[in-house]
């Protein structure tokens, strides 16, 4: 199987699946394979084999691809999909090859059988990264995965689903359409674009045109909702009860039930068992506030309880995340105040002495009055002190006592520092001027990020650093505006993409169909020459080996090397043919000579007995002598005889 071809794709290698289930049934093959024409590697999902009497079945196949195409149209949260190129279907004969697998760090040979038959390819996206149970084994388990890490990743399939339970709904269908496996299998991580998103795939069970019977079991044991088992009770909470199992599991690395002995998960929910809060297995969960009561919410029994949309979880999960990322900058500001602020204590310590005076008491209204009424008599004392010299020292000692405390009480507050709470608005004033260049130079981050990941492109990342740039009250026309002429001209380039890879199937087509053709005209020129030998008409023969040789020219020369050895056998046999009819010729020359002899000798021959003889000889192949000669003693012998009479 590997190395073989289908379609217009060569299969690289084994991916994943072909390992029988416990109960006989086999699930669908994955295969890595690589477009012949674009060179680009693709996953080729094998289903099958398929008798001629599913044809129930492949419409439902053909109806998956063409509604996945559908999403993958859809300019909005389209990237959350897997995209779906193709599909192909081919007859396998029986096929079984080796693969190597870890179980437990130990490497096992598994042996994988693809029974003959015709089977269904899938042509879908290849994410290299795997889904996301292999992405979380990578990472040593899902609590080695930051709690924001696993709400970015939770928004994809948030997305998906969204598109999804808004998809259109069929002729004969009811709605809404519906995932109804939801679980970290059918979660393809993508790395492509330098961070994880989650794309949501397998679409079988959804496109079912007629409906689960009473009997259908959807979903996987530990993820699927209790209504899942109910005929016709799903919706659009279903797959919530999914996308939160699934949540569930992501931050914890559990699932939501663990049955034990011999009870089954499906028992579990029939019972109503209670489903332990995350904070019990992962208690930095309660850190951000209203995300365990989303999930909870999500994991209600009742459907009615659970979240309305994917949207309202989309849009509570992006809540969340902006309100731990405010709380995380407020508590940044406060520790830098407390920095800012130990610091300056710090600086101050190193002028202040150990013990400082107690701040200036204020001077009640009496004492101004009084020290401006001393002021006043202490400059009319200095002038009188300039006038007598004589009486400047006894004015100085007598106006001392009563000037000096007044002045030293009115200069003191003049010389005394800032308060705390100016210190404080300062330090909030200079806080909001850092804050808000801070956000300025993170606005132009962000719009360099979504410019970048415009010219990638990467349209889903573009939008995020969009969307974070609108949230912080940035002017967005602009990079949007870029943003959709990039998109529309990505747009046009895959379309030109498609109409290219449109017109290679066709051609392909059409070189399949002349092979078919070609074969077809060989054929019947083969069974023409063999007929036209066959009747010895080797004219006919070469004409139709001529023909054969401007189509094909080895099956041409083939038959011209047959011709040949005809022609040989029919020269052989005309030598043969002409050699016997020399002899026959020379001995019956002899016998007319011999019956000339008889007559002109003797007479105990009667003329009877040599006209018969002679009959004899002119039924052989003579020469025009010898048949002369005959004639002329036939006359003779029957005059001879009529004599007689």
């Amino acid at each position: 199987m590997i190395g073989s071809t289908v379609g217009n794709y060569r299969i690289l290698k084994h991916l994943a699946g072909g390992e029988p289930f416990p109960d006989g049934r086999k699930p669908p093959v994955l295969f890595v394979a690589e477009d012949l024409t674009l060179r680009k590697q693709y996953v080729l999902k094998a289903i099958g084999p398929i008798s001629e009497r599913d044809k129930k079945f492949l419409a439902q196949r053909r109806l998956e691809v063409e509604r996945v195409r559908h999403l993958n149209a859809t300019r909005e949260n389209s990237a959350y999909v897997v995209t779906v190129n193709d599909f192909v279907e081919k007859t396998i004969l029986h096929s079984v090859y080796e693969i190597k697998k870890t179980i437990d760090d130990y490497q096992e040979t598994v042996t994988i059988t693809i029974d003959p038959g015709k089977y269904f390819f899938i042509v879908m996206e290849y994410c290299e990264a795997g889904d996301l149970e292999d992405y979380a084994k990578k990472q040593g388990g899902c609590k080695n995965i930051q709690i924001g890490a696993c709400l970015q990743l939770l928004i994809g399939p948030c997305k998906a689903l969204d598109l999804v339970h808004h998809l259109p709904v069929l002729k004969g269908e009811e709605g809404p359409v519906l995932h109804l496996d939801v679980k970290p299998k059918n979660l393809l991580v993508w790395l492509g674009t330098g961070h994880a998103i989650l794309k949501l795939t397998d679409f079988g069970i959804m496109y079912d045109p007629d409906g689960p019977t009473l009997t259908s079991l959807f979903g996987t044991p530990g993820y699927h909702a209790p209504e899942c088992d109910l005929p016709k009770r799903w919706c659009q909470a279903t797959d919530l009860f999914s996308l939160g199992a699934t949540a569930y599991w992501m931050l914890t690395d559990r699932r939501i039930l663990v049955p034990r002995g011999r009870e089954t998960y499906r028992e579990l929910l029939a019972e109503r068992t209670p489903i332990p809060p995350m904070s019990q297995f992962r208690p930095d969960v309660r850190q951000w506030p209203g995300l365990e009561s989303l999930v909870m919410q999500m994991l209600e029994y009742d459907p009615r309880n659970r979240p309305a949309t994917a949207m309202e979880v989309h849009q509570r999960l992006e809540k969340i995340l902006a309100d731990r990322s405010k709380n995380d900058q407020e508590a940044e500001m406060q520790a830098e105040v407390a920095r800012r602020m130990a610091a300056q204590r710090g600086q101050a310590g190193t002028t202040v002495p150990r013990k400082p005076a107690p701040p200036p008491k204020r001077i009640p209204s009496r004492w101004r009055v009084a020290a401006g009424a001393a002021v006043v008599f202490g400059a009319a004392l200095l002038a009188g002190a300039l006038t007598w010299p004589n009486r400047a020292v006894e004015v100085k000692a007598q106006a001392s006592p009563a000037v000096a405390p007044p002045v030293v009480t009115t200069t003191t507050p003049a010389k005394s520092s800032p308060s705390v709470s100016d210190l404080r608005q300062a330090r909030l004033a200079a806080d909001r001027a850092e804050e808000n260049a801070r956000l300025e130079q993170q606005r132009r981050a962000w719009l360099t990020a979504a410019q970048t990941a415009i010219r990638k492109p990467d349209f889903a990342l573009a939008e995020q650093w969009i969307e974070s740039l609108r949230k912080s009250g940035a002017d967005v026309s602009a990079v949007s505006e870029e943003l959709r002429q990039a998109r529309a001209k990505r747009e046009e380039e895959a379309e030109a993409a498609r109409r290219r890879e449109s017109a290679g199937q066709r051609e392909l087509d059409r070189e399949r169909v002349e092979r078919e053709a070609k074969r077809t005209k060989v054929g019947d020129l083969r069974r023409a020459i063999d007929a036209a030998l066959g009747r010895g008409n080797l004219v006919e023969a070469e004409q139709k080996a001529a023909e054969l040789a401007g189509i094909d020219a080895a099956e041409g020369a083939a038959m011209q090397n047959k011709i040949a050895q005809a022609k040989a056998a029919k020269a052989k046999t005309e030598r043969e043919s002409e050699e016997a009819r020399r002899t026959a010729r020379q001995l019956a020359k002899a016998e007319l000579q011999t019956l000339n002899r008889l007559w002109n000798q003797t007479t105990e021959v009667s003329p009877q007995e040599l006209l018969a003889r002679l009959e004899k000889i002119k039924k052989a192949d003579l020469t025009e002598t010898d048949q002369q000669q005959a004639d002329v003693f036939s006359i003779r012998l029957k005059a001879a005889i009529g004599l007689k009479k």
